[in-house]
């Protein structure tokens, strides 16, 4: 792998875990977890050590590791929001963190033997807290992964029911009225792709059957958006057109103003200024 590729894949964007209330359940998961550890592969040469002791050794170990884990997870987080908590981080940042989480585990269970005479520390030991260090640190990555698989799971899923209900929509019947009494026009409105006035008339284009139909009514496009006001889909974009926002495809813009386009239809259809940031919001 290139040195420019593996650049481009540490600069990108990862998300920070600042959760707090989350990161407050798992320094208490962790912290059970590693006395537990303790308990059952008792490491560092604590078997010899009598039961009073041993527990004490443990349960001090346990609180190093929940005071360490805290003060990352926990304290850093809500102070450094500026620096942690912004949108430049990444996945290059993301290793450093963690690395830096297990410098100051290893460096709180160093300190914790070295002013305790419960257990004598070696060369040997030093090299044993490192990699015990380690142990929260891979849990913290392994929870860290299943929390963005399942956030991004759950996101999928409601994009997956969004497009879901977009495809089975209820019918709205819809009756456009003609100025000639027995003119009118009677169609689903989530079938509706754009009213476009012609002088004074309206060509109102739909989709029936998979087939893209269009009728022309004697009506005022003012009198049709005074009809439509209420269905929040259907929005007028310029004084001379109405649209459905459920299917806008694309926009485009250029030196004359911003035009958007419609599925399934041929053309494009402009936007005014003023409706421009309205429309962002109600997409």
């Amino acid at each position: 792998m290139k040195i420019s590729a593996i650049i481009k894949y540490l600069n990108k964007s990862y998300p920070f875990n600042n959760d707090l209330m989350h990161n407050a359940k798992i320094v208490s998961f962790i912290s059970v977890l590693i006395f537990l550890v303790l308990l059952v592969f008792q490491p560092f040469d604590i078997k010899s050590l009598m039961f009073a002791s041993k527990m004490k050794f443990m349960i001090g170990f346990a609180l190093v590791t929940f005071v360490s884990l805290s003060f990352n997870l926990l304290v850093l987080p809500s102070f450094l929001q500026k620096m942690l908590l912004n949108n430049d981080w990444d996945i290059k940042k993301e290793i450093f963190w963690n690395i830096w989480i297990l410098f100051s585990v290893a460096t709180g269970y160093f300190l914790y033997f070295q002013y305790t005479d419960i257990v004598q520390i070696s060369v040997y030991q030093i090299g044993t807290i490192f990699l015990f260090s380690a142990v929260p640190i891979s849990i913290l990555i392994v929870i860290n992964q299943n929390r963005l698989l399942r956030m991004n799971l759950q996101s999928a899923l409601a994009l997956n029911n969004k497009l879901m209900q977009k495809m089975n929509l209820q019918k709205t019947n819809f009756t456009f009225e003609s100025e000639y009494q027995q003119e009118v026009l009677e169609i689903d409105l989530n079938a509706l792709r754009l009213v476009k006035s012609a002088n004074n008339y309206i060509d109102i284009y739909w989709v029936e059957n998979g087939m893209l139909s269009h009728k022309m009514l004697r009506c005022s496009l003012k009198k049709a958006e005074e009809r439509l006001k209420e269905f929040s889909f259907i929005f007028k974009c310029h004084r001379t057109s109405i649209n459905n926002v459920k299917y806008i495809d694309k926009f485009e813009g250029n030196s004359q103003g911003v035009k958007v386009h419609l599925e399934d239809l041929d053309f494009s259809v402009p936007v005014s200024r003023n409706y421009i940031n309205e429309l962002k919001q109600l997409i």
